[in-house]
């Protein structure tokens, strides 16, 4: 991991490579934010936060990928951090727990369908119970094996992949299919998930300072 200087840096290119650890590190380091380092870190939040939550309706990122996100989001914004913003022209403490909350609702929408009731829809089973006796399958073997159409297979492995009941890896032109790490709720000795013991994207709020 490594500081990075959001003042003199690029902020359309920072936003393309920058890594959660180095900007959960940055932070953390900041004694008093300057208004450019502010400026630097909403920019870069709000075109993640587009990123994220737009392809994860698509089925092209993962809870994985929004999480994370929302474990950073709620670091920045621990009371002892939003302090250090007060003095600044903008709300930007208000932003990011704006931000926060709309991680944690896309984040309660997809864990509360997903993986238990995507189980219930058609050919997710016979795909995960494939990917589970194989170890590894090709896209090709799901869909001559399971004689499904092309647009259809798309659309179930992307359902199921940002669900991580499976993951995905590409070989040359094949893409490769194994377990994700939802996939034991095809083991039917596993008990049903039910509203007690479901976890929603509450968790992310425990505040404790790094």
């Amino acid at each position: 991991m490594s500081y990075i200087d959001l003042i003199h840096c690029i902020p359309e290119s920072l936003a393309e490579s920058v890594s959660i650890d180095d900007l959960t590190e940055t932070v953390i380091k900041i004694d008093a934010f300057e208004e450019r380092q502010a400026q630097v870190l909403d920019y870069i939040y709000r075109q993640r936060l587009i990123r994220l939550v737009c392809t994860a309706k698509r089925g092209q990122s993962t809870v994985k990928d929004l999480r994370t996100f929302a474990e950073h989001m709620d670091k920045v914004t621990l009371p002892v951090r939003i302090k250090k913003l007060d003095h600044l022209d903008k709300p930007y403490g208000a932003r990011w727990t704006a931000y926060l909350e709309i991680l944690e609702s896309r984040l309660a929408a997809l864990e509360s369908d997903a993986p238990y009731h995507l189980m219930n829809r058609k050919n997710v089973k016979e795909i995960l119970e494939l990917i589970l006796e194989k170890g590894t399958v090709s896209r090709k073997q799901i869909k001559e094996t399971l004689n499904l159409k092309p647009a259809n297979l798309t659309r179930i492995l992307n359902m199921m992949e940002t669900s991580e009941l499976i993951e995905s890896y590409t070989v040359g032109r094949e893409k490769i299919y194994s377990a994700g790490a939802n996939s034991s709720v095809c083991n039917p000795k596993i008990p049903s998930i039910n509203s007690e013991t479901k976890r929603g994207a509450s968790y992310l709020r425990l505040k404790e300072a790094v």
